[in-house]
């Protein structure tokens, strides 16, 4: 490229929150979850100026292999990060890396499936998976590791709506219950918006909103942003512009609900 991908970005995320990072494909999104693991710039050469610290780790000044396990990535295509021929051997593989004590490395794979619902697939070949099958097979071997921050490339791109739901459910479990941060890649904004703390939103390479879900969505101007918004805010709009006030833009159906009620 000829020009900077990022430009400008500063932001802090605090720990044991549930970030959604959003904006329109080519805004940089990718690259920037690329750059707090590291990948950028120890994978992928370029130009990189500035400071990216990462639970007290400087991500240029410290190796992939540091990062790694702290910080765990799951890409949008699952055969990227896919390495073994079995699903036992796959969520294995980082374990290895570590050289953890076979017992506990084979507790951790076990736990892991279990958690994604793989347990009855352990010594399934990967040839015989589904694209969603694969994709929570990815996110298990990456929580066998026990990351204090999961990053996910729009993890839900292989699953149907219901299947989106219960992995939705999942993520909330994962960051209220084991307390881990959690940054999100997602155009589901339907199913999502509801489990976030923050939304950070991207358009050509920058930060335009940096804060909670119900500010970033009382701005009326997003569709200039290219931003798909949920159809709950649509009709929140809607009902805004004809003089007919929610008490708040509804995250969740049953949220609506109750703002309805109250003006019946």
């Amino acid at each position: 490229s000829k020009t900077h991908i990022l430009k400008n970005l500063s932001f802090k995320i605090k720990q044991g929150d549930f970030t959604i990072l959003l904006g329109p494909s080519g805004c940089g999104k990718s690259t920037l979850v690329r750059c707090l693991i590291g990948l950028i710039p120890h994978f992928y050469s370029g130009k990189l100026k500035g400071n990216i610290n990462v639970l007290g780790s400087n991500t240029i000044s410290n190796n992939i292999y540091t990062l790694s396990q702290k910080v765990g990535i799951v890409f949008q295509n699952p055969d990227n990060q896919i390495v073994m021929t079995t699903v036992d051997r796959d969520v294995a593989f980082g374990l290895e890396n570590l050289n953890l004590p076979s017992n506990n490395m084979k507790k951790k794979v076990i736990s892991s499936l279990n958690l994604l619902g793989l347990e009855k697939l352990i010594d399934s070949p990967i040839s015989n998976l589904s694209g969603g099958q694969k994709q929570k097979l990815a996110i298990s071997g990456i929580i066998a590791m026990d990351p204090k921050i999961l990053i996910l490339d729009e993890p839900t791109a292989y699953f149907s709506p219901s299947s989106a739901l219960d992995f939705f459910n999942l993520l909330q479990y994962l960051n209220k219950e084991k307390k881990l941060t959690i940054i999100l890649i997602e155009h589901r904004l339907d199913l999502a918006c509801k489990y976030a703390d923050k939304i950070l939103a991207m358009d050509n390479g920058k930060l335009f909103f940096d804060g909670k879900p119900k500010d970033f969505f009382e701005n009326l101007s997003h569709e200039k942003n290219n931003i798909n918004l949920p159809k709950l805010i649509s009709i929140y709009n809607i009902l805004k512009k004809n003089n007919v006030k929610l008490d708040s833009p509804p995250l969740s159906p049953d949220e609506a609900v109750n703002h309805l009620k109250k003006l019946i």
